[in-house]
């Protein structure tokens, strides 16, 4: 859950996973939920069932850390420099 009170559900994917040593790395992606797109990366270990991974829309910006089970989830706001510099 990014935003709301409720699980994420994504409509389209488009990207890659790589998977070494029961570890998931999923290389920059995007993820069609509702009426935002989502760019997502970072890695999930299988092993120790740990997360660390990075999501962002235009406006927002998510770590999501952790235990698989019960992830820490901390948004930061974009600034007006980081959304221009990503759209180069």
């Amino acid at each position: 859950m990014l935003e709301a009170s409720r699980p994420l559900r994504y409509q389209a994917a488009q990207g890659a996973v790589e998977m070494d040593r029961q570890v998931l790395k999923l290389l920059p992606s995007k993820f069609k939920a509702e009426n935002r797109i989502y760019t997502i990366s970072g890695t999930v270990s299988l092993a120790n069932k740990q997360a660390k991974l990075k999501a962002n829309t235009s406006g927002s910006q998510w770590e999501i850390v952790g235990a698989l089970d019960k992830p820490q989830i901390t948004v930061q706001p974009m600034t007006a420099q980081t959304g221009s510099a990503r759209t180069k």
